[in-house]
């Protein structure tokens, strides 16, 4: 079973890419850190590559930014390329089948829409 789960920041604001056959897609890094201190005291810091798709994709865009803290769940995934000195590189993404967003910290263009949308609504728009 190829199964991983993440608890971290993200490192930067994501933004939505569309591929050329259509699909929305997100790369992003997010940093964990470990469970244990090192020698000095401290909790070293793992850096994650994620890409998700779809609406995982979209909901990770809209609802979190820089430092905002996510879990992803998904799988580990291996890759191999030539690099422009004919080096092999080894690399690995964890393709986020779900996300959670565990606290909002949105830039200020995300914050005045959520500020606006919040203004606009009536009670009609509150389930009871």
């Amino acid at each position: 079973m190829n199964k991983n789960e993440y608890l971290g920041r993200i490192t930067k604001d994501p933004e939505l890419t569309e591929s050329e056959n259509g699909k929305t897609y997100l790369r992003f890094t997010i940093a964990v850190d470990r469970n244990f201190k090192n020698k000095d005291g401290k909790r070293d810091t793992d850096f994650i590559p994620c890409v998700a798709f779809g609406s995982t994709a979209e909901y990770i865009a809209k609802h979190i930014g820089k430092g905002g803290r996510i879990m992803v769940e998904g799988d580990l995934r291996t890759k191999s390329w030539t690099d422009k000195d004919g080096i092999e590189r080894y690399g690995f993404d964890v393709f986020v089948g779900n996300a959670e967003v565990i606290d909002y910290k949105l830039d200020k263009e995300k914050t005045k829409d959520a500020e606006q949308e919040e203004e606009h609504k009536t009670d009609d728009d509150i389930d009871p």
